[in-house]
């Protein structure tokens, strides 16, 4: 494997962590208030804050990358 194959692939690994990272900041605090209210049980929380969670980091992530891509990382 060359090293351009190997940075290629650590980028997209970041990209995704960055992605997951900034889809689930908000998550956790909105469903809480489900699971603590006894609305939703624990499982059925950790299952719908996964999904939305990736939901989140595929749909808003690229948005985010690329404001701090912009200027704001120098």
């Amino acid at each position: 494997m060359g090293s351009r194959i190997i940075l290629e692939r650590l980028a997209i690994l970041i990209a995704a962590a960055f992605a997951i990272n900034i889809g689930s900041s908000g998550t956790a605090s909105a469903m809480s208030e489900a699971y603590g209210a006894g609305v939703l049980g624990k499982r059925l929380a950790l299952i719908m804050v996964a999904i939305f969670t990736l939901a989140g980091g595929v749909l808003a992530g690229g948005e985010v990358v690329e404001t701090i891509g912009k200027g704001v990382v120098q």
